[in-house]
């Protein structure tokens, strides 16, 4: 039998009013984890929950002091009936910005500097900032294709359902996937003939090979086949590993986030390029691409954090965006955000 709905209402805003963080652990199952967050500038040697910004150059730890498992359907159904306030106004978007990294992007790629991802974003304000979490946290439970994810601050989190592991691992196997290339679900076929795609997923996978490389001795690469993701379809490579004797999770962070799906090719000049970027300057605080890790004695999970809503104290964003190639243009590129947003927007606002 639920509790009143009012009894409920009350657990979920101090769940979400404590730092903490949910992932989907098992099959079925969430796990949620309660404490609160220390601030490193270093990656540690050992976590339970490690939230790095994009960089690296933050790392967000939470000491847990409380943590429990929810099945996933059960969950849901213990927030179905509650009536909450969702409405929001959408403020602004930032894709001016966008094309002016882009312009400036195209003019520095080629043979040395094939890949970099840039990102706009939507903002919004909601109604009843508490209330909206709420909903945000039901709403990623809806994404049957997706795991869903989150974490939370006094200040900060993001919520959501990602496609894309950076990786996992039990004991020493290792296993992760190269997630890139975009299309409608009704047009995903286009995805294994149009040559820019394939470029940018051969990137990506070219991308993980060489960063896990010093890590194992042989790294197995799948077959490339189509993901759907609610409305949208993807390229998808499965990657597994025996990784080598006293290999680390924060070797493993350190070494694969962001992937070239998330950063570029080669990661640094990727790298320099975004943060050299005009939304970088005027976005400077990011974790959207980045990953929500999770160690639980010989098991990590490593979920890439994209697919979610954000927020600042009472501001709530959408960022997303896509890989830029030579072969890139301006107008397939925006519509690309556009559908990403989109499918966001229509489906947690």
């Amino acid at each position: 039998m639920k509790p009143e709905k009012n009894e409920r209402l009350i657990w979920l805003e101090e769940l979400l009013s404590t730092p903490g963080a949910v992932i989907e652990w098992e099959q079925g199952g969430l796990l949620f984890l309660q404490g609160s967050y220390s601030v490193l500038k270093n990656i540690p040697k050992k976590f339970t929950v490690l939230v790095p910004n994009f960089f690296q150059e933050k790392f967000l730890s939470l000491n847990v002091k409380n943590s429990f498992v929810l099945e996933k359907n059960f969950f849901y159904e213990f927030l179905s009936d509650l009536e909450l306030n969702t409405k929001q106004k959408i403020l602004r978007n930032q894709d001016s910005i966008y094309e002016q990294d882009f312009q400036e992007l195209k003019k520095q790629l080629n043979q040395d500097f094939q890949k970099a991802v840039l990102i706009s974003r939507e903002e919004f304000k909601p109604d009843h900032v508490i209330q909206f979490k709420i909903h945000l946290l039901k709403k990623s439970l809806e994404v049957q294709e997706g795991l869903t994810f989150g974490f939370w601050t006094e200040k900060q989190g993001m919520i959501g359902a990602t496609p894309e592991i950076l990786y996992q691992r039990d004991g020493m196997n290792f296993s992760t996937m190269a997630l890139a290339g975009t299309r409608p679900i009704e047009k995903k076929k286009e995805l294994l003939e149009d040559s820019k795609e394939k470029i940018e997923h051969e990137i990506v996978i070219k991308d993980i090979a060489e960063k896990i490389a010093p890590m194992t001795d042989q790294l197995k690469v799948g077959k490339t086949s189509i993901a759907d993701f609610r409305n949208l379809s993807h390229l998808k490579t499965p990657m597994t590993a025996t990784l080598k004797h006293k290999v680390t999770d924060s070797d493993l962070i350190s070494a694969l986030s962001p992937t070239a799906a998330l950063g570029g090719y080669p990661f640094k000049k990727a790298l320099d390029f975004i943060r050299g970027s005009h939304y970088h300057q005027q976005f400077p605080e990011r974790f959207y691409g980045s990953s929500l890790c999770v160690s639980q004695q010989h098991e990590t999970r490593s979920l890439v954090m994209i697919r979610g809503v954000q927020w600042e104290n009472e501001k709530f964003f959408l960022e997303n965006g896509g890989g830029i190639v030579e072969a890139s243009t301006f107008s397939n590129e925006l519509k690309e955000v556009h559908l990403k947003r989109n499918s966001i927007k229509k489906h947690y606002l």
